[in-house]
């Protein structure tokens, strides 16, 4: 029997899948692609992002691309 998904497991997922992309497409380090989203989760934890939610995700993608442009 597989794994269930939970929450923190989706979130993980997504969160190396930003990390791969920054490496893979935008050409960055890997420490520095950590760094990358690291800085957008605390931008979002002081807005109150809840990581979980659809808005984190969609909003990362916009922070992300202002950071790496």
């Amino acid at each position: 029997m597989g794994r269930r998904s939970t929450p923190e497991r989706i979130y993980q997922a997504r969160r190396a899948a930003m990390v791969a992309r920054l490496t893979q497409v935008a050409q960055k380090s890997p420490a520095r692609a950590e760094a990358i989203v690291a800085a957008w989760e605390a931008d979002a934890a002081r807005r109150g992002l809840d990581r979980f939610s659809d808005a984190f995700r969609y909003e990362s993608e916009a922070w992300l691309n202002q950071q790496t442009s």
